[in-house]
């Protein structure tokens, strides 16, 4: 496979997104915590509870997230945003 150095960024850095965006989806289900138990899980006395929630809910969708796509699709990302690659 032919890959430019700037089709490999490209291409990194919308993986990249997408890995952060399921960690980021997957902190923000703690705020069901928040709601379904306010004694455990609240911003007083439950803050570290709080926090090991949310790390485990970011790991779990970064894992998610992995496990569907474990490495950059260089050349099926450019094809997906119409990119032409270069030569």
């Amino acid at each position: 496979m032919d890959v430019t150095w700037k089709e490999f960024l490209l291409a990194t850095g919308l993986w990249l997104h997408g890995l952060f965006g399921a960690a980021i989806g997957g902190a923000a289900t703690t705020l069901g915590n928040l709601v379904l138990m306010p004694d455990a899980f609240n911003f007083g006395t439950g803050l570290p509870m709080l926090g090991k929630s949310a790390f485990i809910g970011a790991l779990v969708g970064a894992i998610l997230y992995l496990k569907l796509s474990p490495v950059p699709k260089i050349k099926k990302d450019i094809v997906a945003l119409k990119l032409t690659p270069q030569k």
